[in-house]
């Protein structure tokens, strides 16, 4: 028997099947690539900041609830919730590199009110990528503490917000103005 090369099989298959055959298989996959791609965009666009709300709003409940974080405005730390920066290692990361810190969110700029600081404070440790040996010491510490990581991440973001507000020339009680 003689070997057939893969050109050799790609012409017979376009000869069986024919060419609008092979069109008819491009337009569809086409069709099925472009619903794909509208998916991605609805979810991007209108899923994904949802998502992140509620996850932010679990955060907050989750730090009061575990008396973390005091209830009333501006949210503060609590004595628990000083304790956890500490021992977690989170107030000594963001005190040794809070220059860097505050550049790479951008709070070493002026900002126009304190919720502005609050805000981008509290969506920086959402999503910061911290370094390993510090991600690994506070994933561990929450698991311990039985507190989720989030709840840590919002007791760092209210501490490098007043960091932020002390910086742009604000107190955390002009939260409230």
């Amino acid at each position: 028997m003689e070997h057939i090369s893969a050109l050799q099989w790609v012409n017979t298959i376009v000869v069986l099947l024919g060419l609008p055959a092979i069109i008819a298989s491009l337009i569809f996959i086409g069709r099925k690539l472009q619903t794909l791609d509208s998916l991605k965009k609805e979810v991007d666009d209108n899923i994904r900041p949802d998502l992140k709300d509620v996850r932010e709003r679990f955060a907050t409940l989750e730090g009061k609830s575990s008396a973390l974080f005091q209830t009333h405005s501006p949210i503060s730390l609590t004595p628990k919730g000083e304790q956890y920066l500490k021992e977690s290692g989170l107030k000594v990361y963001i005190d040794e590199h809070q220059d860097d810190l505050m550049e790479e969110c951008g709070l070493n700029k002026k900002m126009e009110t304190p919720y502005d600081v609050q805000q981008v404070a509290f969506e920086f440790f959402s999503e910061h990528d911290f370094p390993q040996d510090v991600e690994d010491k506070v994933k561990t510490y929450a698991y311990e503490q039985g507190v989720s990581l989030e709840a840590l991440r919002r007791t760092a973001g209210i501490y490098f917000r007043d960091l932020g507000l002390a910086a742009s020339g604000f107190n955390s009680n002009d939260m409230d103005e």
